[in-house]
């Protein structure tokens, strides 16, 4: 059963807004999350990342394009688990 506080990243406006113009809107691994309250955070699927990191998030060493996430986001520009960079 699907949670109804977790969007399935269909929203992309909704996203694009909470994310502040950092690359979190345009992430496969971002996901809008609500609170019973009505707020909108933004979750991190990326398991080595924050699950809900500050924002706006300007670089990513896991970011990857929404429409080309295929089974899993992957590292990109040969960056480090410890480079410090969410």
């Amino acid at each position: 059963m699907m949670n109804p506080n977790h969007s399935d990243g269909g929203d992309g406006a909704a996203l694009r807004r909470a994310a502040l113009g950092g690359l979190c809107g345009a992430c496969a691994a971002a996901r809008l999350v609500r609170s019973s309250r009505g707020s909108l955070f933004l979750l991190c699927a990326q398991p080595e990342l924050p699950k809900y990191p500050g924002q706006p998030v300007l670089r990513c060493a896991y970011f990857a394009p929404r429409e080309a996430r295929a089974g899993g986001g992957t590292r990109r520009n040969n960056a480090a688990p410890d480079d410090g960079l969410p």
